[in-house]
């Protein structure tokens, strides 16, 4: 509701991750850029285990420029790591939620 956030997985939560890998796997070969939002919170998180995530990563050829697979979230496994061309790391210096104000659906969460 961007008021509260929960700190506990529901049913629903893993339900829709494992739906999310269900769409990777159908669209992986089919798109040539793909990003996984929070793929890395989703992990660290226990919505999803990286041993489901890093076969499907693995059945297409990073190393080829025809595909971007772009992955954000905090918290980057080591093996997601290894296995990265390029790594982005973002700093947040300043938010708005820090000073009172409702995050956003669609943005923040």
């Amino acid at each position: 509701d961007g008021k509260n956030f929960r700190f506990k997985n529901s049913k629903e939560d893993i339900l829709e991750a494992k739906r999310g890998l269900n769409l990777l796997k159908e669209n992986l070969k089919e798109k040539e850029v793909i990003v996984l939002e929070e793929l890395n919170s989703t992990i660290s998180l226990k919505l999803l285990n990286l041993e489901e995530v890093l076969p499907i990563l693995n059945s297409i050829n990073l190393n080829s420029l025809k595909y971007e697979v772009m992955i954000t979230g905090r918290y980057s496994p080591k093996d997601l790591v290894s296995i990265s061309k390029c790594l982005v790391e973002v700093i947040e210096i300043e938010h708005y939620s820090k000073r009172g104000h409702l995050v956003r659906k669609g943005i923040d969460f």
